[in-house]
C-alpha cells in the first residue's frame, strides 16, 4: 500500500515537471549559463546575451582602472551576472555573495540623460563604483573580513546611510561619462522644483527611499551632497572619507566626514541648500502656467487630448496607477485601465475608439529565473474590453494612427531599441528602421498618417528624426528581438534637430508639417515648435521648473511639469503664445533657430554595414555551473538549538553560510555545543534549484535535559520539494500557485540521567525511537496592487491545504493522518483604505495522532489537548490604515506607515462520530503594525497585538493571567502568522517525553 501510494505521488509530480516545457514554450529558449573573462571581470551570461557580453568586455577594463584608481582598492575578479530577459533598465550590487547584476535594457524613460553614450558602459561604472565603495580593501573591517570571508567586507554599508551610496556612484557615472544624471534636466528638474517651492527633504530623509515625493529621493540628495562635497573640498574628499571610515567605521561616516572636512553633515546639507537656493531662486517667477492636474501628491502624466476628454496616464497615494478619462473642466476622472505601464508614455489613442497600451507581466517560473516582458494591448472605449495585441514581443511606446488602421511601437533589441510596426490583427511586429548603437524613443504619426516622427539618441546625441511611413521603397523584415539592432531604413529617414549637443524629446504632431517638442537646448526643459516645410525652430513656452512634453487643445497649450507633489499638468491660454499662431498663419514669415537640412550618412556615423561591436566568434566562453562558494564564518557565543528551541544555554560554535553567484545551490550551518556536557547542536541546510524546482535538505540535532523525564537527543533529516506552477505579475495583479512535499525522519535517543554525544554508540541504557513521516503543502495566492495609503491589500484571496502523515517502516509507528486547511478573503471596507477580511481554518487528525490543539486564536496561551478530531476556527477582522508617514528614526531605519486591526475569532471541536459540535473559545483583539525602513534597504513589518479570550459556555471562569496573552509577528497578516498551529516540524516526536509528564 505504501509503495503504490509514493508511486503515485512520483506519477504526480513527473506529469507536473514534463508539463513545464508546454508552459515555457512561449518564452525564448534556454539552453543554460555561459561564462567569459577578462583581466578582473567573470561575465555570466545565457548565449542570448552574448552580443551585451562583447560590447561590456570591450571598456570594462577602461571602466576598471578609473573607478579602482579613483578609491585606490583592486578586487582581483569582480563577478557581473547579465539579464537579458528583463524589459526594464536596472542594475544592482548583490552582498552574498559580492556581484554585480547587470539588466541589459536600456531606459525607456529619460531618466539617465540624453548625453549618456552607451547604456551598458553606464551601467558598469555605476554598480561597479558600488562593488569597490562597499567592498573597500584598507581598514578593520578589511582585517576582520581576511579571517571570517571576504564577502563580510560589505558590512560597514549598513552604517552608511543611504545618499552616501548612491551618491557616490551617481556622481561617478557624471564623472566618467559624457551623460549621466548629473548632466540630465530631467534629473535636474526635479530638485529644482523643490529648492524653488521651500520644501526640500531634510538631511535624515535623504538617507532613506519614501513613498513621498521624490521617490528617487536618495539618488538625488547622494548626487547632490557628494557633488557639493567634490566641488568645496576636492575631488579626492571621497576617497579620504572613505579611508577615514574604514579606519573605525563603528563611529559612522559622519564622523569621518567632520574628521576630513572640519564640518558637520548638517552644515555641509545647510551649504549645499544655500547655494542651490541661490542659484534656482532667482530664476523663480510665476510666469508658469496654471495647474490643471488634481491637488494633492500623486504623479500625472501628459494627456492624449481628444473631444471626449484627456486620456492619461496617473499614479497617486490614494489610488494605484491607471489609464483614466480626466475631465479638466471638473477634475473629475473616469477608470479605464488599473494597471502600471511599462512607462509614462506607453499609450496611444485612435478616434475615440482604442487605447492602445504597453504594460509588463512579470513571471518567475522560468529555468533562466525572472522573465519580465512588455507587450501590447488593446482597450476598446466603446466595449470596455483588454485584448492582447502581441506575445513576447518586448514593445512599448505605441503610436496609432489617427484612423486606427496603423500602428508603430518601439522594441528592444539587447541594450538598444529599434522601431517597428505592428499587424493588428496578428500582433506580429515587422521592422520599419533601426540604426547602430543607437535607442528610438516616442514615435507620433503624423495627424494623415504618412509620417512617423520619433526620437533616435545616437551615442549621446539625441535629435528629432522623421520617416516617410508611406514610402513604398522601404525595406520590410522581422527583427530578431535579442539581436543588436542593424542599420535599416536609415538611409529612408533623416533628422530634423542636430546633430547637436542639445537633447530633444517627447514630438507631438500639431499638424501634418508642425511639430511641439521639449529641448535642453536653452539650459533648461522648454517647449518649442518645429516647422517641417521651412526647418525652424521657435521657441513656445518655457517654465520656471520644467516644460518637458505638451500639447495643443482647442483653447491651450497643455503641458507637463514638476514640482514637490510629484509630476503634474499646467495649461497657458493661446492667447500667451503669440509664436504659435504665427507658425499656424504664416510660417514663411516666422523668424527662429535654423534646422540643419538632411545631412548625410557620415553626420551620424552610419553605413548600411553588417559590423559588430566585437566580432561574431571572437568571445569565448564556456558552460557555467553554479557551485555555491563559503562566504563566511561567525563565532557562536551559545548553544544553537533548532528543534527545541529552549532559548539560551551556555556554549559556544561557529555559524557559516555559503552561495552561488546565480543563487541557485546554498548551504548553511551552525555547529554548536554545550559547556555542561559535550553534546552538539547541529543545524545542516542544503538548498539546490536544478531548472524551475527547489530541492531543500535540512539535519538537525538538540538536546534537551529535564528534572522530571531524563534527557533527550533528537536528531531530524528532512528532504523537500518546491514546485513552482505559477508565479505571475499581470495587469497590477499577482499569482503565485504552489506545491511542496518532503519527507522526514526523526530518531529520538531518552536516558534517565545525562549523557555526552560519544555515549549514545553502544551504550544499552537508553531508549531508542525511529520516526518516518512524509507531508506537503500547496498553497494559492491573487493579490491586487495597492496604493502607496493602502496599508493592507484590499483585493486578496488566499488558500492553503497541509497535511502530514507517518509513513509505518519502523516498529512502533501509529497509522494516521492530519490534515489542515486555511483560507482568507480581502475585501475593500466601504471606507477607504480599510480592509475586511474573513477566514476559516479546519483540521482533521486521525484519533490515535491526537495531541496538543492544531489550531489556536491568536495569542500566545498555554497549550491544551485537543479532544475532538475536526477543529475549527472563524475569524472576522477589520484592517485599517493609520498613516503613511515619512519619519527618520535612529541608527539608519525609518518609519513608513502604520496600520491597526481589530479581529474576533471563535473555535469549536466536532466529533463526527457523536456529530458533537463543541464551542471553545472566543477571541477578540487589537495589533499594530508598523512598516519600518531597514539601513539596507526595504521595509520590515512589526506588528503587536493583545488577545482576549472567553468561554461561550461559561464553565470556564475568565483569568486575566490566562485569558489575556499578547502576541507577535513579522508580517501585515496576523491571522495567517500569529496563530499557533503544530505542524509535521513537531509531529509527535515528543511523544515519549510527553508521555512521562514532561509536555
Amino acid at each position: 500500500m505504501l509503495v503504490k501510494s509514493l508511486i503515485r505521488v512520483l506519477i504526480f509530480l513527473t506529469a507536473i515537471f514534463m508539463a513545464h516545457p508546454l508552459l515555457l514554450a512561449s518564452e525564448e529558449v534556454y539552453s543554460g549559463w555561459k561564462t567569459a573573462e577578462s583581466e578582473h571581470f567573470k561575465f555570466i551570461f545565457e548565449e542570448r546575451d552574448r552580443k551585451s557580453v562583447e560590447e561590456l568586455l570591450s571598456f570594462c577594463e577602461d571602466v576598471y582602472d578609473r573607478v579602482t584608481a579613483y578609491f585606490e582598492s583592486y578586487p582581483k575578479k569582480v563577478v557581473c551576472i547579465i539579464h537579458g530577459r528583463i524589459d526594464t533598465a536596472n542594475g544592482y550590487f548583490s552582498s552574498f555573495p559580492s556581484a554585480l547584476h547587470l539588466y541589459v535594457t536600456s531606459p525607456t524613460e529619460p531618466w539617465i540623460g540624453s548625453k549618456t553614450e552607451n547604456w551598458l558602459k553606464i551601467l558598469l561604472i555605476h554598480e561597479l563604483t558600488h562593488y569597490i565603495h562597499l567592498t573597500y580593501q584598507k581598514g578593520v573591517v578589511e582585517f576582520l573580513s581576511r579571517i571570517f570571508g571576504r564577502h563580510l567586507r560589505v558590512i560597514d554599508s549598513v552604517l552608511m546611510p543611504g545618499w552616501m551610496v548612491e551618491g557616490i556612484a551617481t556622481n561617478f557615472e557624471t564623472m566618467f561619462t559624457k551623460g549621466g544624471r548629473g548632466r540630465n534636466p530631467f534629473f535636474e528638474m526635479i530638485y529644482k522644483a523643490f529648492i524653488m517651492e521651500g520644501d526640500l527633504f531634510t538631511l535624515k530623509q535623504a538617507g532613506y527611499s519614501s513613498s513621498y515625493p521624490p521617490q528617487n529621493r536618495i539618488y538625488v540628495a547622494g548626487y547632490l551632497l557628494i557633488n557639493y562635497m567634490m566641488e568645496r573640498f576636492g575631488d579626492d574628499v571621497l576617497l579620504r572619507i572613505t579611508r577615514e571610515f574604514a579606519r573605525f567605521p563603528f563611529l559612522g561616516p559622519a564622523y569621518s566626514i567632520r574628521k576630513v572636512t572640519g564640518e558637520t553633515v548638517r552644515q555641509i546639507f545647510g551649504g549645499m541648500k544655500w547655494e542651490l537656493e541661490q542659484k534656482y531662486l532667482k530664476e523663480y517667477s510665476a510666469s508658469g502656467g496654471k495647474i490643471v492636474s488634481p491637488a494633492g501628491i500623486g504623479n500625472y502624466y501628459l494627456p492624449r487630448i481628444t473631444d471626449n476628454g484627456w486620456y492619461l496616464y496617473r499614479s497617486t497615494l490614494d489610488k494605484p496607477p491607471a489609464l483614466v478619462l480626466f475631465h479638466p473642466e471638473t477634475g473629475d476622472e473616469d477608470l479605464l485601465v488599473e494597471t502600471s505601464l511599462t512607462d509614462y508614455s506607453s499609450y496611444t489613442v485612435a478616434a475615440g475608439k482604442q487605447i492602445v497600451f504597453a504594460t509588463y507581466k512579470s513571471k518567475s517560473v522560468h529555468p533562466a529565473g525572472s522573465i519580465l516582458t512588455s507587450d501590447l494591448y488593446s482597450y476598446d472605449l466603446r466595449t470596455k474590453k483588454i485584448k492582447r495585441i502581441t506575445r513576447g514581443a518586448h514593445l512599448w511606446q505605441p503610436a496609432i494612427s489617427k484612423n486606427g488602421g496603423k500602428l508603430v511601437a518601439v522594441q528592444k533589441a539587447g541594450p538598444y531599441s529599434r522601431l517597428v510596426e505592428v499587424d493588428l490583427k496578428t500582433g506580429k511586429p515587422k521592422l520599419l528602421f533601426s540604426m547602430e548603437e543607437a535607442n528610438v524613443y516616442n514615435p507620433v504619426f503624423s495627424p494623415d498618417g504618412e509620417k512617423i516622427a520619433f526620437v533616435l539618441n545616437h551615442k549621446g546625441v539625441q535629435d528629432i528624426w522623421i520617416i516617410e511611413y508611406s514610402r513604398p521603397d522601404r525595406a520590410i523584415t522581422e527583427p530578431d528581438p535579442a539581436s543588436f539592432p542593424k542599420n535599416f531604413n536609415a538611409d529612408r529617414a533623416r533628422p530634423l534637430t542636430g546633430p547637436d549637443t542639445h537633447g530633444e524629446y517627447f514630438p507631438t504632431f500639431l499638424d501634418n508639417y508642425t511639430i511641439l517638442f521639449s529641448s535642453d537646448r536653452d539650459g533648461s526643459l522648454s517647449l518649442y515648435t518645429l516647422d517641417i516645410s521651412q526647418n525652424k525652430i521657435t521657441p513656445l513656452w518655457s517654465d520656471p521648473v520644467a516644460a518637458y512634453a505638451g500639447d495643443i487643445s482647442s483653447e491651450s497649450l497643455v503641458y507637463a511639469s514638476y514640482s514637490s507633489m510629484g509630476y503634474l499638468l499646467k495649461s497657458v491660454s493661446k492667447d500667451e503664445l503669440p509664436e504659435l499662431k504665427a507658425v499656424q498663419s504664416d510660417a514663411a514669415n516666422i523668424s527662429g533657430i535654423s534646422v540643419r537640412q538632411n545631412p548625410t550618412g557620415s553626420v551620424y556615423g552610419y553605413t548600411d554595414s553588417q559590423a559588430n561591436v566585437v566580432p561574431a566568434g571572437d568571445l569565448e566562453s564556456r558552460a557555467y555551473l553554479d557551485f555555491p562558494k563559503p562566504l563566511y564564518w561567525l563565532p557562536v557565543p551559545f548553544y544553537f538549538d533548532p528543534l527545541f528551541s529552549q532559548g539560551l544555554i551556555p556554549g559556544a560554535g561557529i555559524y557559516s553560510y555559503g552561495n552561488s553567484n546565480l543563487g541557485k545551490a546554498s548551504w548553511s550551518m551552525a555547529l554548536t555545543s554545550r559547556f555542561d556536557v559535550f553534546q552538539p547542536g547541529i543545524d545542516l541546510s542544503i538548498y539546490l534549484k536544478p531548472w524551475i524546482l527547489s530541492l531543500t535538505y535540512r539535519i538537525s540535532q538538540s538536546y534537551l535535559s529535564t528534572e522530571q523525564s531524563g534527557s533527550y537527543q533528537l536528531m531530524a533529516q528532512s528532504f523537500s520539494l518546491g514546485i513552482p506552477l505559477v508565479e505571475k505579475y499581470w495587469f497590477n495583479t499577482g499569482t503565485a500557485f504552489s506545491i511542496h512535499p518532503g519527507i522526514q525522519h526523526q530518531y529520538l535517543i531518552s536516558s534517565e540521567r545525562d549523557f555526552s554525544f560519544p555515549q549514545i554508540f553502544g551504550s544499552s541504557g537508553m531508549e531508542r525511537q525511529n520516526r518516518l513521516f512524509g507531508f506537503g503543502t500547496a498553497r494559492f495566492s491573487m493579490t491586487k496592487a495597492r496604493a502607496p495609503k493602502d496599508f493592507f491589500p484590499l483585493k486578496r484571496a488566499f488558500i492553503s491545504l497541509y497535511g502530514d502523515f507517518p509513513i509505518p517502516v519502523f516498529p512502533g509507528t501509529e497509522p494516521g493522518y492530519r490534515l489542515r486547511g486555511t483560507f482568507s478573503l480581502s475585501i475593500p471596507s466601504p471606507v477607504p483604505h480599510h480592509v475586511i477580511k474573513p477566514g476559516i481554518k479546519i483540521s482533521y487528525t486521525t484519533p490515535n495522532l491526537l495531541g496538543y490543539k492544531t489550531i489556536t486564536g491568536r495569542g500566545i496561551f498555554d497549550p491544551e489537548e485537543q479532544e475532538t478530531t475536526v477543529r475549527a476556527l472563524g475569524a472576522l477582522d477589520y484592517l485599517y490604515s493609520i498613516a503613511l508617514l515619512d519619519v527618520p528614526l535612529p541608527f539608519g531605519f525609518n518609519l513608513q506607515g502604520i496600520g491597526g486591526g481589530i479581529h474576533f475569532e471563535g473555535t469549536a471541536g466536532f466529533d463526527p462520530e457523536k456529530l458533537n459540535i463543541i464551542m471553545d473559545y472566543i477571541y477578540t483583539g487589537v495589533e499594530l503594525i508598523f512598516n519600518v525602513g531597514t539601513p539596507v534597504g526595504g521595509i520590515l513589518p512589526l506588528g503587536a497585538g493583545v488577545s482576549i479570550r472567553f468561554d461561550p459556555s461559561f464553565e470556564r471562569t475568565f483569568n486575566i493571567y490566562r485569558d489575556l496573552r499578547p502576541y507577535f509577528f513579522l508580517s501585515l497578516d496576523s491571522f495567517l502568522d500569529a496563530g499557533f498551529s503544530h505542524s509535521a516540524a513537531d509531529f509527535r516526536f515528543f511523544s515519549a517525553i510527553t508521555d512521562k509528564g514532561d509536555g
